[in-house]
Parts: structure tokens; C-alpha cells; sequence
């Protein structure tokens, strides 16, 4: 009998310990998720502020290529028009045989920009032609009476 009494007596110390290692562990577990719970949440506010920053640069994207195509088409437009009105003032010009100093400068400049823009070289012979035109002074009202 004393050994069934010495037996139990290990049996429930042994309860005890079990007892006490499995509240130890629930112990650690609970601080685990305790310590690791302001990081979960922090990591979910990270994720979500990542997804709308993604969307935000993605619709200023989609904006800048709105931009980027019409700025395209704006040079092609102002391409068009500085390209029409050279090769009318180059038109006259060489058709009159001469050009006045202002008109030389005007023609100059416009082709400065015109070539920035990316415009071709037939227009920079006929630029070409008109600063070789003899130079005349400026045809006023005065001068025709």
C-alpha cells in the first residue's frame, strides 16, 4: 500500500508539473500574440498605405501619359503652323527677289523654332534662300509716292 500511496504521490506531482508547464506555455503563447499584436496591425496600416500610394502613382501615371499625348500633339500642331507660315514668307520672299533686314530676322527666328520642334530640311534650304536674298531696305508708304 505504501508503494500505491508513494505511486500517487508521484502521480500527482507529475500532474502539477504538467499542469504547471502547460499554463506556462499558454503563458508564453499569450505574450507572444500580445507583443506581436501592435506589429501585426502596423504591418495591415503598411499594406493598406502601400495599396493607395500604388493607386495614386498609378492614376498620376495614366495622367502624365494624358499630358505626354498632348503636348505630342500640341508640338505637331505648332510644327504644322510654323511650317505653313515659313514657307508662305519664304514663297513671297524668293518670289520678290529680295528681303528686308526685319524679314531676315523674323524668318531666323521662326526657324530657330520651327527646327527646335524637330521640322525638316526642305524648309532650312528655302530658310537658306531667303537670307541669301539681296537685301533691301523696308518698303514704307512713303517711299511709293
Amino acid at each position: 500500500m505504501e508503494f500505491l500511496n508513494q505511486s500517487w504521490g508521484y502521480i500527482v506531482g507529475a500532474i502539477g508539473v504538467i499542469t504547471l508547464l502547460w499554463n506556462f506555455k499558454k503563458l508564453v503563447k499569450d505574450i507572444k500574440t500580445d507583443i506581436s499584436k501592435p506589429f501585426t496591425d502596423m504591418n495591415t496600416k503598411i499594406d493598406n498605405l502601400s495599396k493607395d500610394l500604388n493607386e495614386k502613382v498609378d492614376k498620376l501615371s495614366d495622367k502624365i501619359d494624358v499630358v505626354q499625348d498632348n503636348d505630342a500633339m500640341t508640338r505637331r500642331a505648332l510644327l504644322t503652323m510654323q511650317r505653313n507660315s515659313l514657307l508662305r514668307s519664304c514663297e513671297d520672299f524668293i518670289g520678290r527677289g529680295f528681303a528686308t533686314i526685319n524679314e531676315k530676322e523674323t524668318i531666323s527666328s521662326q526657324y530657330e523654332s520651327y527646327h527646335e520642334l524637330g521640322g525638316d530640311s526642305f524648309v532650312t534650304d528655302l530658310v537658306n534662300q531667303v537670307i541669301d536674298l539681296p537685301l533691301k531696305k523696308q518698303i514704307t508708304a512713303d517711299t511709293n509716292k
